[in-house]
């Protein structure tokens, strides 16, 4: 009988070409025959650099010859130059925007933003393709509607899907009507996937902001009055907007996430049982498609924040309907890589960042344990899994406490953040040893506590610095280096066996974060691991936006045309 080995190195080639990276390197540190193809194929190689950077290639069809973006190997030399620029920060393009206003979106290989309009919202938006194989000087304007026929008060796009979501500016403070226009964005005209083209919100609550998120055919739009003392505690509602149903609505959310394609981290205000006591604020992961929220996750706090904002990019998507005449770049973030989402305590001034797969887990493992009441999966729940801060925080969370960070609403990109700041060092990386009172640095300790600080250090008053915070624990590196280990070993079985059993998904941190603070009950460690790059500028930004393959940020100065934005382009 023939086996698998009995098939041709370019059969094999092609299987393994279709696999995730993780599985390549798996399955090439099983024998020599498959770690040889590995070592020879820049296909095979720019696949599991690619996911060791949190990336994956847009499409397939990537041959050892592909004329579209260069060779593999060439590909994998610019790779190789697009990641160092990141680490020092220096763009190898910069292009700018002319702009009026400062609402905006980023999405996948766009940049929209509102012009000029009347009081009342704004009708007109424009887009700017976000290019990474142009020299131009300004971003090329891909699309421009002046008027959409409606005063709209926020918008969001989804490229892959050639969707564009408006929300009408509410006519006066006593319209609580909520309406949402599903609208395509290469046409600005009614989608023709969404059944009902205007969605209508329930609740009769004053509200005059909203945040839109869009994940696949889910669409969740948190309404609230930014006037009120519980500003940014609104009526969240998640709908499937392509058959305009309803799945879920909650007037106590105060902020909101996807965790993945198909579950929501919210961020809830809750009232003691006992009225006089005051509100706290928990965290609740919930199933799309479930009545209910299945795990509860508490915050080490003593009392709850005054405002809380909730950043996060989209769960990546198959492409589908992605307009012809947009270039998207040939790389997208890996599905399977790790996302962070932030939790802005305004009031505390701490900046919370979460890691994703951990909590997408313990969700897992909840549906496993959990059986509903009835044959309906979306029945309610009764049986609800409170998790303490002890048992899911230190391992899955990185806690930020700084007075001079300043980013915008879209400052985050799978694993990356970015900010500003005018301090040289935002983390105390010496340890404190309580016995000699003597501080040593991290090298000559070998890992340890390790204190973020508050306000920071900096030499002078008008030194800005652009950060970035990558919070990717590049899994697969450990698999690379299993795979450089068995290529210099000549024991290796050629019907298999060997490291392939050694695989992990995670990477032991060696270190920990502590950070104190009069809002704890006692000093918060935290493990999550992650690397900073930071640069000295010489403008300040006053707002900074994170893409896959850029850093967009508003600069102070005026242009002839209103606020510029300047595009850092990282793609080579």
């Amino acid at each position: 009988m023939n086996t698998f080995w009995d098939l041709p190195d370019e059969i094999i080639h092609y299987t393994l070409t279709v696999l995730p990276a993780r599985d390549i390197v798996t399955c090439a540190t099983t024998c020599k025959r498959l770690n040889n193809l590995l070592k020879g194929s820049s296909h095979l190689k720019l696949i599991v650099e690619l996911a060791v950077h949190g990336l994956r290639l847009r499409y397939l069809d990537v041959n050892e010859s592909d004329a579209n973006g260069g060779t593999a190997l060439q590909r994998l030399e610019a790779l190789g130059r697009s990641q160092a620029s990141w680490r020092s920060l220096k763009p190898p393009k910069t292009e700018f925007i002319p702009m009026d206003r400062v609402e905006y979106e980023i999405g996948a290989g766009l940049f929209g933003h509102a012009i000029p309009h009347a009081p009342g919202g704004f009708r007109g938006l424009q887009f700017h393709a976000l290019s990474v194989d142009t020299n131009a000087e300004e971003c090329r304007i891909w699309r421009t509607y002046n008027d959409v026929g409606i005063n709209v008060l926020d918008f969001s796009f989804d490229t892959n899907l050639d969707l564009l979501v408006l929300v009408e500016f509410p006519h006066d403070d006593e319209d609580f009507f909520k309406r949402v226009f599903l609208r395509t964005l290469s046409g600005n005209a009614s989608h023709p996937a969404a059944n009902n083209a205007v969605l209508v919100a329930p609740g009769e609550e004053a509200w005059d902001e909203c945040e839109i998120k869009i994940a696949g055919y889910y669409l969740a739009i948190m309404f609230y009055d930014n006037n009120t003392l519980n500003a940014n505690i609104g009526r969240l509602c998640l709908w499937n907007w392509q058959t305009g149903e309803l799945l879920y609505t909650c007037s106590s959310i105060g902020g909101y996430a996807f965790l993945s394609i198909d579950a929501i981290l919210l961020f809830v205000a809750k009232q003691q049982e006992d009225p006089e006591e005051q509100v706290y604020a928990e965290i609740e992961l919930l199933t799309i498609g479930s009545a209910k929220p299945r795990i509860r996750l508490s915050l080490p706090y003593k009392s709850p924040p005054r405002r809380v904002v909730v950043l996060s990019d989209r769960p990546i998507i198959e492409a589908s309907v992605i307009p012809n005449d947009l270039n998207l770049g040939p790389y997208v973030l890996d599905e399977s890589a790790e996302r962070v989402i932030l939790i802005q305590l305004f009031g505390h001034n701490h900046q919370l960042f979460i890691a994703c797969r951990p909590l997408i887990r313990l969700l897992k493992e909840a549906e496993a344990n959990i059986t509903p009441p009835t044959d309906d999966p979306s029945a309610a729940v009764t049986d609800q899994r409170l998790y303490e801060w002890s048992e899911w925080g230190p391992n899955s969370t990185f806690l930020m406490a700084a007075w001079n960070v300043w980013t915008s609403l879209r400052p985050m990109s799978g694993s990356k953040f970015c900010a500003m700041s005018d301090s040289k060092r935002l983390f105390d990386t010496m340890t404190f040893n309580p016995e000699n009172e003597n501080e040593a640095t991290l090298e000559e300790l070998g890992g340890g506590v390790i204190r973020s600080t508050y306000r920071g250090y900096s030499d002078t008053s008008d030194e800005y610095h652009l950060i970035v915070l990558d919070f990717n624990p590049r899994p697969i590196i450990r698999a690379a280096d299993l795979l450089r280990e068995s290529m210099d070993k000549d024991d290796g079985d050629e019907e298999g066996g060997g490291a392939a059993d050694k695989w992990s998904d995670t990477t032991p941190p060696r270190l920990r974060w502590e950070t104190n603070s009069e809002h704890f009950t006692e000093p918060i460690i935290c493990r999550l691991p992650f690397r900073v790059f930071q640069k000295k500028v010489t403008s300040q930004y006053e707002k900074v936006m994170l893409g896959v393959d850029h850093i967009i940020g508003m600069t102070a100065e005026e242009s002839p045309s209103g606020c510029c934005y300047d595009v850092l382009t990282f793609r080579y």
